[in-house]
């Protein structure tokens, strides 16, 4: 079984290109399984919508934890953030933005591990929920948080809204 570390995202010019690489792609294959569209189309999409809403990963209440093999290469991340009461979320809590894990280490239990470091750094921060928004047509994400404890609160269009009280 492969082992992996995590440890806090630098700010780097690497580190960065790195998470927004990952965060096109989780974007791209979000579009992609509700609409058909091209790459290319889902770059231009990416590309509107970072410039509408730019979010910096390593702003202020951000923390981005990134997971790594023993040899030091990137195997995933996952993206958190420090959020006031916001839609149908009436206290304050930690908003998981993206958790998108490399495809050879899809299916490893990376993910779990790394949700499970985002409920403790969640609780260390002194927040009681934690929660994420992910497509409906995103089944084997919905079953993965489903399992770990996270219940749907809400529902627009194809957004499912995630909560998990800790």
């Amino acid at each position: 079984m492969t082992e992996y570390r995590v440890r806090t995202a630098q700010d780097t010019a690497s580190e960065r290109q790195y998470i927004d690489n990952l965060n096109y792609d989780s974007f791209r294959v979000a579009f992609q399984l509700q609409e058909n569209i091209s790459d290319e189309e889902a770059y231009t999409l990416d590309r509107k919508n970072e410039d509408e809403d730019q979010i910096d990963t390593v702003g202020d209440n951000h923390i981005v934890f990134i997971a790594e093999t023993k040899e030091g290469n990137n195997a995933g991340f996952i993206w958190l953030a420090k959020r006031e009461p916001f839609y149908v979320f009436k206290e304050p809590l930690v908003w998981i933005y993206n958790i998108n894990i490399e495809p050879p280490h899809r299916g490893k239990g990376l993910s779990k591990k790394l949700l499970g470091l985002a409920e403790k750094w969640t609780q260390k921060n002194g927040y009681k929920q934690i929660g994420l928004h992910v497509i409906e047509p995103n089944n084997v994400a919905r079953r993965l948080y489903e399992t770990q404890g996270y219940q749907q609160v809400a529902q627009h269009n194809a957004s499912c809204f995630y909560l998990k009280t800790l």
